[in-house]
């Protein structure tokens, strides 16, 4: 029993994230107050996402698939490397980025019969929401087989094109929590709109 209580206490409270510095990645809440791009003097990356559902055609029959828009750094920060292909480049990312996408390993598998060549090849598909907006994606790269994240949405990866709200972030080196909470509670201030009653800007480890 005290072999089997230590094993869950070190594999989920004394070890380490399992990321690059992981000891260092926070979760930032602002209430949708401050983008991603605003915070680099305290932070050396920082993560946001848009969780959507890309209906993807060609290949056989429509698939609706869960997916999500991305920072570059979400990649550099949870480590993500990819099994075939690449990750995204800078100038793909932004407004003026390319339609390109990482695929998850499965969808990989079963709708492209796991081509070794996929990188290239493309993909049409629509956003649950903009069903008249289909678009052409090139596959970039393959996400690991074993990768794994906080939900689902994962099976087609894309760059974000859009400013939207930091969800976590990485302190440069010397930073400190409460300096880093700070300094993004007074980019916040004057900006928070509709939040409950009492509510404060957090940023706070992500391994607690």
């Amino acid at each position: 029993l005290n072999v089997l209580a230590f094993s869950v206490v070190n594999a989920y409270l004394l070890r380490p994230l399992p990321y690059p510095g992981g000891e260092r990645l926070v979760a930032v809440n602002t209430w949708g107050a401050v983008s991603w791009t605003e915070a680099y003097e305290v932070f050396d990356l920082a993560v946001s996402w848009d969780l959507d559902v890309f209906i993807m055609l060609g290949e056989g029959r429509p698939e609706m698939t869960q997916g999500a828009w991305v920072t570059p750094d979400f990649l550099e920060a949870y480590d993500v490397q990819a099994a075939v292909g690449r990750r995204f480049a800078s100038d793909e990312v932004g407004p003026t980025g390319h339609s390109v996408a990482m695929i998850s390993h499965r969808l990989w598998r079963e709708r492209f019969g796991g081509d070794p060549d996929i990188p290239g090849r493309t993909f049409r598909a629509f956003m649950s929401d903009r069903p008249e907006e289909a678009e052409l994606f090139t596959i970039v790269g393959v996400l690991p087989e074993d990768y794994w994240y906080l939900n689902d949405f994962t099976d087609v990866l894309v760059p974000i094109r859009e400013e939207r709200a930091m969800y976590t972030a990485r302190l440069r080196p010397g930073v400190e929590v409460e300096r880093a909470r700070d300094y993004v509670a007074t980019l916040a201030e004057g900006r928070i709109v509709d939040a409950p009653p009492g509510f404060r800007v957090t940023v706070e480890s992500l391994h607690d």
